[in-house]
């Protein structure tokens, strides 16, 4: 009997082993699981704010600036490929508006968003990345009429990774242009700055 103990403690010993070899894979396959499959890392997260200025060029004519700032806070690398922005008008009441306006069909029954009037769109491919955790800056210029007080700003962001699927980030703002409360803060906050 003493001469068969090592072969059994042997046996007993290559099955727990073997049984902790399968504890790891379970628990790395719950691991693997649940921080790629269901938190989907492999997927990019995005933020974007957009920083908007003006400045009256002439008396006809608005330099209108749109900056997106897109900030990358997931795990994954950010692909950037196509951005877009497009400007609407809102104020003053354009007579294409007016008309809507007194028909009701501003904002469509089937749809979600006003039809404002549309001044202008820039689409921008910027081929390149951004690393989890850090941020880039995308600007777009317009020259819109010097009479618009209001506008409506729209901007989108492709996501790339979703190669089937059209999706992205969209940001949307007001922004009223004869605000001169904002230039003036705007001017004092530049002219504190450090060079």
């Amino acid at each position: 009997m003493i001469a068969g103990l090592p072969a059994n403690l042997e046996t007993w010993s290559n099955a727990g082993a073997n049984a902790a070899q399968m504890a790891a894979l379970v628990v790395a396959g719950w691991w693997t699981y649940s921080r790629f499959i269901r938190q989907r890392q492999p997927f990019p997260r995005a933020t974007v704010e957009l920083v908007i200025t003006h400045r009256q060029l002439v008396a006809e004519h608005t330099f209108l600036r749109v900056v997106a700032k897109v900030n990358n806070v997931g795990n994954a690398l950010l692909e950037t490929e196509l951005l877009r922005a497009d400007v609407y008008q809102v104020l003053p009441v354009a007579p294409e508006t007016a008309a809507k306006l007194a028909d009701g069909s501003l904002v469509p029954e089937e749809g979600r968003e006003a039809a404002w009037l549309f001044l202008d769109s820039r689409t921008g491919g910027w081929p390149g990345h951004i690393e989890p955790g850090e941020w880039d800056e995308f600007g777009f210029d317009f020259v819109i009429p010097a009479d618009v007080t209001t506008v409506f700003i729209y901007t989108y962001i492709k996501n790339v990774k979703q190669k089937k699927r059209d999706l992205g980030w969209t940001v949307t703002k007001l922004y009223d242009l004869d605000d001169e409360r904002a230039e003036t803060r705007e001017r004092t906050e530049g002219a504190l700055r450090p060079a």
